[in-house]
């Protein structure tokens, strides 16, 4: 466990639990809703619903929902995901939506109280002994992006030959989006790795970041969106539907990947300042990126952005100024975008079906083998 990240963690609990004083909004929406069961009416429905209300607001403004993947994973790892941040609301909604009845209820509210006060005063202690043995939290770095990429050992059977492919797979991808968003295709410099599951940190310009980010976002979308359709599809299986309605459904559902994906494709082809032939040739090898990352996110591969937010500083130069302030504005559009990239939820199982994309030594393969014949 990487113990600036540990600070990090604790850092953003001890600002939710102090700055919006989450034990006593918790203890605000089990008041409410036992007040609200024990006499019903309009007024205790409304003092409940304005609880509720105020504790989602507070949870959804705090610092717990900005925490990368790598900083939620150990938060899961001791226990506590469910006490700060989403995992807070997903946690009181449980309670309030699947308890047999509403005495379960309450006591479920009083028991994640009690919880969550332990572990907001375990987290104080915790922040105190790092600060003793001179641990702070990790930073991005100045006026980059750093990306933040989660593997499951399953994306390479946990074999080290299966992650040299994977790691070269997504080395082609990135370096596609950052030649064509910047035009210069610079080593993918790592900035950490880390255990559990696989986690890579790597460093990009601030608009690749934004590009990144942008695609990310654009595919979790994507596959959230098809899971729906697939849901709608299979309901209507089940109330036996005709085939005339089925079967168009699941052909527009296998097509929208598809063209979704090329139309990211287009997007992103546009930010090219190339020449034509490198741009031809850009926009096949970003087809197959964009299809790997797809494949790949929805498999389990998380992917975050992150940026250490700075004002641009006057510069002489008129030219580094220039390039200065666009470094800052792509941070903060990182950093806004992120807000919106955490609060996407996601299937746990693949929904997009795509093949394989084929790495560098397989096509030579394929080639080799048509000379052949």
């Amino acid at each position: 466990m990487n113990a600036e990240r540990l600070r990090n963690a604790a850092d953003a609990v001890i600002a939710d639990s102090k700055g919006a004083n989450l034990v006593q909004l918790i203890a605000g929406v089990e008041t409410t809703y036992t007040q609200s069961v024990q006499s019903p009416s309009a007024q205790t429905a409304e003092a409940f619903s304005t609880a509720k209300s105020a504790l989602d607001a507070a949870i959804r403004d705090g610092e717990c929902v900005r925490l990368s993947p790598s900083r939620v994973a150990i938060l899961d790892k001791i226990g506590a995901a469910d006490l700060c941040g989403f995992g807070l609301v997903q946690k009181v909604d449980s309670i309030l939506l699947s308890s047999v009845t509403p005495a379960a209820a309450v006591q479920g509210l009083q028991e994640l109280r009690a919880r969550a006060q332990k572990f907001y005063q375990t987290a104080t202690t915790l922040r105190e002994s790092l600060s003793a043995l001179a641990i702070e939290g990790e930073q991005p770095p100045s006026k980059a992006a750093e990306v933040e990429v989660r593997m499951p050992f399953e994306l390479f059977e946990g074999s080290l030959g299966g992650l040299a492919k994977e790691a070269k797979q997504l080395d082609r991808a990135l370096s596609d989006i950052v030649e064509t968003v910047t035009g210069g295709r610079p080593p993918i410099s790592i900035r950490t790795l880390a255990g559990g599951s696989v986690e890579i940190f790597v460093t990009v310009d601030p608009l690749s970041g934004v590009a990144i980010l942008s695609l990310v976002t654009s595919i979790v979308n994507l596959i959230n969106s098809v899971l729906q359709t697939r849901k709608t599809r299979l309901d209507l299986e089940r109330d036996q539907a005709p085939k005339e309605v089925l079967e168009p459904l699941a052909k527009w559902e296998q097509s929208r990947v598809a063209e979704e994906l090329a139309r990211l494709r287009e997007e992103l082809i546009g930010q090219s300042k190339a020449d034509k032939g490198r741009k031809n040739e850009l926009k096949k090898a970003l087809g197959d990126s964009l299809r790997y990352l797809a494949d790949r996110i929805d498999r389990g591969m998380d992917i975050e952005v992150a940026t250490l937010i700075e004002e641009a500083v006057a510069q002489p130069d008129d030219q580094a100024a220039g390039a200065l302030d666009l470094a800052t504005a792509a941070q903060r559009q990182i950093a806004e975008a992120m807000n919106t990239r955490r609060r996407l939820a996601r299937s746990d199982q693949p929904i997009l079906a795509l093949p394989p994309v084929a790495d560098d030594e397989e096509e030579k393969a394929k080639e080799h083998g048509k000379g052949k014949t």
